[in-house]
């Protein structure tokens, strides 16, 4: 993501560079790049880093891996997306 997003290479992405990396892609957002930026942007910067990227992934893989198994069933995925 970082490499294909992170139009200018400096190792995070802005809001600006997210929207344009998805505007080559088809379909629907439920939100807007700036608002899920904003929820893992830890330090304030305005600006998503590998760090803050990987420590919302971990986030969200907990709490989809409902067993703790370090892996997502089939069941899980459908559970999340029936949320």
């Amino acid at each position: 993501m970082f490499e294909k997003a992170g139009a200018d290479g400096d190792g995070s992405v802005t809001a600006a560079e997210m929207d344009a990396a998805h505007a080559s892609k088809d379909g629907k957002r439920d939100k807007s790049s700036a608002e899920k930026i904003q929820k893992l942007d830890t330090d304030g910067d305005g600006a998503l880093s590998a760090t803050e990227h990987a420590a919302g992934a971990r986030e969200k893989m907990t709490k989809v891996d409902t067993d703790g198994d370090g892996n997502i069933s089939q069941a899980e995925f459908q559970a999340k997306k029936d949320r």
